[in-house]
């Protein structure tokens, strides 16, 4: 009998007050081999506490008769060691601090867009209980893979009013469990910028800093007017920074859910800038992988961004479109069916399919694919052709449902061959003729 045939297998607690996601936690940690106990508050987390010795425990923080922090303080209190992880749709910053002031591994903020990201998380949680000494490992790992910046054991938090890096922090714009995003002014000549930060986090999350880290590099690469800017990056003590065009607006995603269905025009508009990103990314041989609404940032004078290049890769890249776990990355909603399968030589063709997915919700008012889990809508991008643009909203001209069918295509051979075509249709369309690739 080998060492991991005598190896039981882990055995998880999964807390969540919502049946079907506990049960969808379950049969992706399931996936892993691991054993997996489900209870839908947190008093029946604490009696199957009393029956079982859990490795791992995996909790909402919203559930009733005992919320995730008063299980979480129970076992630091009962079962001192046990890794634990969140995953909650409550993402304000004081519960997340809170959190992490109480020792969790990794919070992860609902909806989720890959499972992917749910089974890492466990895995680094579990590593880590047989290795403490893994902030060391992350400094030692960090260096070899990126280099003298990214000599960082534990990053301390700031905020508004530090001056970090010669950026002063004037106000906090975004945030999530592992880094905040704060408006800043460049002190030395005076500017305006964003600035993202890496925050204190133990048992950091070794795949969010060196996308952070990778971010920063691939963004320092392009100079494109619809392309968001890189000006700076950087390590100060023990904070590490990137520093970027700071657009007065709002995204895509915050017009759609405003406006529901977007005026087409304005679609079209975007649609072309876009096309013009992609073709600037390309010919430098990347794929941007998670082209989206909340992606695209607008600026009030018309001029559309793309943001986001932390799951950017060149195109030789081995590891393409794979996370360490072998799941498909990237947002459900908008996924092209070669990421959603999993292929590892993905090209911009991906990209152009995520622009169109976008662009039908920006339309219609509808993403091209709805489900009832993140699993269900990637199934539907690889099996289902979606309902015709101009069918889904009687609002959409025919020559713009035309164009946004092409690139929802399932077989990328049959959509746009290279952003500079697509660029043209875009021209096309908006100057009232029809797409030519069609």
């Amino acid at each position: 009998m080998t060492a991991a045939e005598k190896a039981p297998a882990p055995k998880v607690l999964i807390a969540d007050d919502e049946p079907a996601v506990a049960g969808l936690l379950s049969e992706a940690l399931g996936e892993l081999g691991y054993g997996c106990v489900t209870a839908n508050d947190g008093e029946a987390a604490v009696s199957a506490a009393g029956e079982n010795v859990f490795d791992l425990v995996v909790t909402d923080i919203n559930m009733p008769l005992r919320n995730g922090l008063e299980l979480i303080r129970w076992f630091r209190d009962n079962r001192p060691g046990t890794p634990m992880v969140i995953i909650s749709g409550q993402s304000d910053f004081a519960t997340a601090q809170e959190a992490i002031r109480l020792g969790v591994c990794d919070y992860i903020v609902k909806p989720f867009d890959s499972l992917a990201e749910v089974q890492a998380a466990a895995r680094r949680a579990l590593e880590k209980r047989t290795a403490r000494d893994a902030p060391a490992q992350l400094a030692r790992e960090l260096s070899r893979s990126t280099g003298s910046l990214d000599n960082t054991d534990i990053l301390k938090p700031v905020g508004a009013g530090d001056v970090i890096g010669g950026f002063e922090l004037l106000e906090l714009i975004g945030q999530g469990g592992m880094g905040m995003v704060y408006k800043a002014r460049q002190v030395l000549i005076d500017r305006i910028v964003a600035v993202k930060i890496m925050t204190d986090f133990p048992g950091m999350n070794r795949d969010a800093v060196l996308r952070f880290l990778r971010e920063a590099r691939i963004a320092a690469r392009l100079d494109h007017p619809n392309i968001v800017r890189a000006v700076d990056v950087g390590r100060e003590g023990d904070v590490c920074f990137f520093a970027m065009e700071y657009i007065e607006g709002e995204s895509a995603g915050d017009m759609l859910r405003r406006e529901g269905a977007v005026d087409e025009r304005r679609c079209l508009t975007i649609g072309l800038q876009m096309a013009r990103a992609l073709e600037h990314i390309w010919r430098i041989r990347l794929v941007h992988r998670d082209v989206k609404p909340d992606n695209i940032l607008l600026a009030g004078d018309g001029t559309a961004k793309l943001a986001d290049l932390g799951l950017a890769r060149p195109v030789d890249s081995g590891t393409l479109d794979m996370t360490r776990t072998g799941v498909a990355v990237g947002s459900a909603r908008y996924m092209s069916p070669e990421q959603a399968a999993g292929r590892r030589n993905i090209d911009v063709r991906a990209d152009m399919y995520g622009l169109g997915a976008s662009l039908y919700h920006m339309v219609t008012g509808r993403p091209p694919f709805n489900g009832a889990s993140p699993v269900e809508v990637i199934a539907k991008h690889i099996n289902e052709v979606p309902v015709p643009a101009n069918e889904a909203n009687p609002h959409v001209s025919r020559e713009t449902s035309r164009l946004i069918g092409v690139l929802l295509r399932k077989n990328r051979e049959e959509r746009h061959p290279t952003p500079t075509v697509l660029a043209e249709d875009f021209e096309n369309v908006l100057a009232g003729s029809p797409p030519r690739y069609a």
